[in-house]
């Protein structure tokens, strides 16, 4: 019916013509033709389904309707709001990991991210060990970060694992078949994720540049510090720092980290690329972040 290379011809009648796709009324459907005569491809038009159960000897039939159990619709819900939750998701996380303490962008991150695998076990599309495998990959990901920056092998792992856990959450899997799918039944699950996850890096961008600029970061700063450290604190300690020379462990691009006698920083540069092992002067905070600059190329401070 949808193929158009082919022509439908019936008793020397054009049913369709080369090059269009077959459409029919329910009458053109009906319509007799051979020897002996037959319908086209439908026996007849009912009006209701009482009708055509009684046309086929099942009057009086009970009808059973099955209908989207609670849990069904929940599962519909969180699986078509499954890109936005994965944002939500990754810009939670990554706002956590700019402030200190624990605050309300890591639980919304954590919601988020539990939300977004809980839609594709209800709905039966992945099962829980794809939630494990995502966060081995996670905890991967912080140790390159905190642990060993600047490794990076340790960091594309665990990116990888998050990748394939985040894809193959929304992937419909059958009993039998590989485990390793087709990439077609992938295709549109890892379109998905990569184009959230593209939207989320550019939020980010974004959020480096302005938000992290505005009192209402300042305040986020403030919240995830109580109970540690206070604000005046915070400030205090960072403008003892200005002015301290240390050696970036990891390539700033702009973001990264560096190393000031003891202390592990996370740093930015002006936009600039500077390499790893480069000696870096402190110039100002942003947030949470130690803006710096390469120390040979730096004025001296009164």
């Amino acid at each position: 019916m949808i193929d158009r290379n082919k022509e439908v011809k019936i008793d020397g009648e054009v049913i369709n013509e080369k090059g269009q796709i077959l459409t029919l009324t329910n009458l053109e459907a009906e319509r007799e033709h051979g020897n002996p005569p037959k319908p086209l491809i439908s026996s007849g038009t009912a009006e209701s389904l009482d009708a055509v159960l009684e046309r086929l000897g099942f009057a009086g039939a009970k009808i059973v309707r099955i209908e989207p159990t609670g849990a069904e619709q929940l599962a519909t819900w969180l699986t078509a709001i499954g890109p936005l939750l994965l944002l939500a998701g990754i810009i939670g996380t990554y706002i956590e990991m700019k402030t200190p303490g624990f605050g309300l962008p890591g639980i919304i991150g954590i919601v988020s991210f539990a939300l977004y695998f809980l839609g594709g076990y209800i709905a039966g599309l992945s099962g829980l060990e794809w939630t494990v495998v995502f966060v081995l990959g996670l905890a991967l990901f912080i140790v390159e970060i905190f642990v060993f920056p600047g490794t990076l092998i340790v960091g594309l792992i665990g990116a990888g694992l998050m990748l394939a856990a985040l894809v193959m959450a929304m992937v419909d899997l059958y009993p039998g078949m590989p485990m390793i799918p087709a990439f077609g039944l992938v295709r549109e699950s890892l379109f998905n994720v990569l184009l959230t996850t593209a939207a989320a890096i550019v939020i980010m961008i974004l959020l480096s540049r302005y938000l992290l600029k505005t009192p209402f970061f300042n305040r986020l700063v403030a919240q995830g510090a109580s109970g540690s450290r206070s604000s005046a604190q915070i400030v205090q300690k960072q403008s003892s720092m200005l002015g301290e020379v240390g050696v970036a462990i990891s390539t700033l691009r702009p973001g990264g980290k560096a190393q000031f006698g003891a202390k592990l920083v996370d740093v930015i540069s002006q936009g600039e690329l500077i390499e790893r092992g480069t000696k870096v002067r402190i110039l100002d905070f942003s947030g949470g972040d130690a803006v710096v600059e390469p120390a040979e190329a730096a004025v001296e401070m009164p």
